[in-house]
């Protein structure tokens, strides 16, 4: 927890985090979509449970600025919002934090990585709403399944 708390090993690892979600592949799925394993957001996740504070959300912003200029320069500036606005809605976990057991946690932050997804693969493809369900569910289930093993190791949201 202790290390959790300074800000230079949080520069480290999301430096760490930032290279490996750099070098990880997408994984083309249903006609063209591409389906990415978002470490960051899982990153950004874990990080709303150890500080709570809206730096996390500048944060997020400037990665997904970041993942802009690498991953989609034509849309420039989706993955900024989509990660800030993510941010936003999973900082209400800790006004919740008393209340709020761990399954209403892990749904609430899995309805938010749905959002996340949706609102993202909407503004790229020009496609079935219905195609875009499915894969934005798809990818929240990946996602969602990579924070559960973080949870299990390093987190541990109670």
């Amino acid at each position: 927890m202790f290390l959790l708390s300074s800000n230079k090993f949080i520069f480290f690892v999301s430096l760490m985090v930032f290279l490996v979600q750099s070098n990880l592949p997408s994984i083309t799925i249903y006609n063209y979509h591409k389906i990415n394993l978002d470490l960051i957001l899982i990153f950004l996740t874990a990080l709303i449970f150890f500080k709570d504070s809206y730096k996390i959300i500048f944060l997020a912003f400037f990665y997904g600025l970041i993942q802009d200029i690498i991953v989609n320069i034509d849309q420039f500036g989706i993955l900024s919002f989509t990660k800030s606005f993510t941010v936003f809605l999973l900082l209400y976990i800790r006004k919740y934090d008393t209340i709020w057991n761990k399954e209403i946690k892990f749904l609430y932050i899995f309805s938010i990585y749905f959002i996340h997804f949706y609102l993202y693969h909407f503004s790229i493809y020009n496609d079935y709403y219905s195609s875009i369900f499915f894969i934005s569910f798809l990818q929240a289930i990946i996602t969602f399944s990579l924070f559960i093993i973080a949870d299990k190791f390093f987190i541990k949201i109670k």
